[in-house]
């Protein structure tokens, strides 16, 4: 199985890429603008950068809800009590990686990717967290 810094690097390398090409696309587009054919082009090889960010961006999160997630477990880092509470439950027991996603932007250390779930299901999207740590640390939307 390969390593989250491979996968990170391989999202990288196709990010570059798929910029490289949606500049030329747009370049092409612009040099023929009457042309409707490279106009889509351009606007899919955008559309594919785009959704080449998504995906590196997916990959650093789960990067760094892994490593939050193996701090909390030797006690390097103790998550919040009221997420603690909040977490969904799998057997009986908080979801340990919603709690160390929530712990990471509760700590503003990283953003959740769009419609990112734990393995129990539960977003963590959907919820704002203020960043004053005084006060509870969910406000719905």
């Amino acid at each position: 199985m390969p390593t989250f810094a491979e996968m990170i690097s391989e999202a990288e390398q196709r990010l570059v890429h798929a910029k490289a090409e949606a500049t030329l696309g747009r370049e092409d587009s612009k040099a023929s603008p009457g042309d409707r054919r490279l106009r889509l082009a351009a606007e899919m090889k955008t559309e594919q950068a785009a959704k080449c960010g998504r995906e590196l961006h997916f990959w650093e999160f789960e990067a760094e809800v892994e490593q939050e997630f193996s701090r909390i477990e030797v006690k390097d880092v103790v998550p919040d009590p009221l997420l603690v509470a909040l977490a969904p439950l799998i057997d009986g027991y908080p979801d340990p990686y919603w709690l160390a996603a929530a712990n990471l932007v509760r700590r503003g250390i990283a953003t959740p990717p769009r419609d990112w779930r734990a393995p129990s299901g539960e977003p963590i999207s959907n919820a704002t967290f203020r960043s004053d740590p005084s006060s509870p640390a969910l406000a719905t939307s």
